[in-house]
């Protein structure tokens, strides 16, 4: 189980924390433009678990040792960046849902997530929502003039998540 005051924590300790980004590899036909993370957590197929520590405090390690917890990672989108339709692809031990906990995001009219039903995700800082991105097509947006960021988590597709 993820509670709600853990995601609460994991949000002021991203807010207030300097991460190092590393640009991400994503295929050309991802998203127009380059989006960076910075990594907290990776569990592999083989089920072996990597938590960076560095720019933790005890709490939010034990947050991150928590088996549930696939990923954990910034991720910054630049000013006009779009992420083209498509599924997140199966990377961990076991099918996983996300946890999109925004950090910032410059303009609610111009930042947001299109589902292949046609219904439209939007953020509010600071609110987490969980989405099933392995299962269903979705494509987002940041056209606005600033960064968006986000805090993800991909957590076991059976974990309870209250928000």
């Amino acid at each position: 189980m993820i509670t709600r005051s853990e995601i609460d924590e994991l949000f002021e300790w991203a807010s207030t924390t300097k991460f190092p980004l590393y640009k991400l590899n994503n295929p050309e036909h991802y998203s127009n433009k380059r989006i960076d993370y910075s990594w907290n957590k990776l569990v592999d197929h083989k089920n072996k678990s990597t938590i960076r520590r560095k720019f933790m405090t005890e709490s939010i390690i034990k947050i991150h040792q928590n088996p549930e917890i696939l990923w954990s990672a910034i991720g910054v989108f630049y000013a006009g960046t779009k992420v083209s339709k498509h599924k997140d692809p199966d990377i961990f031990s076991c099918p996983y849902k996300r946890i999109q906990i925004p950090i910032k995001i410059p303009d609610r009219d111009k930042c947001y997530m299109i589902w292949e039903d046609g219904s439209k995700t939007i953020w509010e800082v600071g609110e987490p929502q969980v989405h099933n991105v392995m299962d269903i097509a979705h494509n987002g947006c940041n056209l606005s003039d600033e960064e968006m960021i986000f805090l993800f988590l991909d957590v076991k597709k059976t974990t309870e998540v209250k928000l």
